[in-house]
Order: C-alpha cells, then sequence, then structure tokens
C-alpha cells in the first residue's frame, strides 16, 4: 500500500512541476509560488512515505527470519523427542542398537563435509554396545555409479560406545566432481551380532 501511495505522489509531483515549466508569463509567476510550496509539501510527505515503507520492510524482514529461526528449533525439539522416546519406549517394540539420525553439512572447503551420527540403545540398558561405525557415500562420478567409504582403510573407524545415546562427529571430503545421493551408515558391534545399518537420503544443500 504504501509503495502505491509513494508513486501517487511522485506521479502528482512531476505533474504540478512540468504545469509550472510550461507556463509563461509575468502572472504565471506569482501562480506557481502556491504550487511550488505546494510541491515542497508533496515532496516531504513523498519522503515520510518512503521512510515507512522502508521501516515495514525491515520490520518484515525481522519477522519472517524470526519465523524462520522457531520453524527450526520446533523441528530440532521434535528431533529431540522422537530420539528420547525411541530410546525408552520405541513405537515398534524392539530393543537394542539403532541409527537414529543423520546430519551432514557443508564445511567451508568445497566438497568438504561435516557430519554428526546419532546412535541410541532402545528399550534394555542393563550393558553397553562397543563396535565400529563405517560410511558409505553413494552418488555418481563422471556420469557412472560410485561408492566412496570413509573412514580409509588406513585410518581409524568411528567408535561405538554407548549405553543410552551418542553422537560421533567429524568431517570427510568427497573427490571433486562427485555428486552424491545418499549416505548409508554400518555399524559393527563387538558381540558379533548382524551388523546395523540404514541409508539416508543426500541433504539438499
Amino acid at each position: 500500500m504504501l509503495k502505491s501511495v509513494s508513486r501517487s505522489l511522485l506521479i502528482l509531483c512531476g505533474f504540478i512541476l512540468v504545469g509550472c515549466a510550461t507556463t509563461q508569463g509575468p502572472a504565471s509567476s506569482g501562480a506557481c509560488q502556491p504550487i511550488t510550496e505546494e510541491n515542497r509539501q508533496l515532496r516531504d510527505a513523498l519522503t515520510r512515505a518512503q521512510r515507512a515503507l522502508e521501516k515495514d520492510q525491515a520490520t518484515f524482514q525481522e519477522m519472517d527470519n524470526a519465523l524462520k529461526t522457531s520453524a527450526r528449533q520446533i523441528a530440532l525439539l521434535r528431533d529431540d523427542l522422537v530420539l528420547y522416546r525411541n530410546i525408552i519406549a520405541p513405537p515398534d517394540g524392539k530393543s537394542g542398537l539403532r541409527i537414529q539420525r543423520l546430519e551432514i553439512h557443508p564445511a567451508g572447503k568445497s566438497d568438504l563435509y561435516s557430519y554428526k551420527l546419532a546412535l541410541i540403545q532402545s528399550m534394555k540398558h542393563e550393558s553397553s554396545i562397543r563396535g565400529t561405525a563405517a560410511f558409505q557415500i553413494v552418488g555418481l562420478q563422471d556420469g557412472r555409479d560410485a561408492v566412496v567409504r570413509f573412514p580409509a582403510g588406513n585410518e581409524r573407524p568411528g567408535q561405538v560406545n554407548l549405553k543410552y545415546f551418542q553422537e560421533i562427529g567429524g568431517k570427510f571430503e568427497l573427490p571433486r566432481g562427485f555428486k552424491p545421493r545418499s549416505a548409508r551408515i554400518s555399524v559393527v558391534t563387538s558381540d558379533g551380532a548382524k551388523p546395523v545399518e540404514r541409508t539416508f537420503d543426500w541433504p539438499a544443500m
């Protein structure tokens, strides 16, 4: 609405200026004086309208940012609620190790990413679970299906040791030109049980 008011005032000021400039003769000089004063008042009104519009835009941007922040916080709280519920009483009633969630974010440098893996033990917590975690990033390299594994063969795998909940974090780098599509997590426990695996879609970035 303020934009339309500002445009209307500007157009009106233009008509007044043109009318005053095209009028000739000594009589027109006196006639232009009140018009000039009116023109000044209109310019002042236009300036005030523009300032109000800028203020409203800044306020709207602040509200929009606050709403987006609140939405992110609510999503995180919901994730935490699901995590704690699955530790105590998962909907499927199954106990044991679970790969709860995986977060992946750019880490500044091109093709470098940080990750945070959340593991939980559901229902039965009499003993701790120990083992190792490994990643497979599935995607395309030069138009062909490819898999990037980490940690690499000469690197130490992620150490798993939890009774209720554990977060494993770190960074990894993908080959240049690699286009990831998903991340597959595999946790091998020291008790010789079947590995626990889960695949996550690659997050939009």
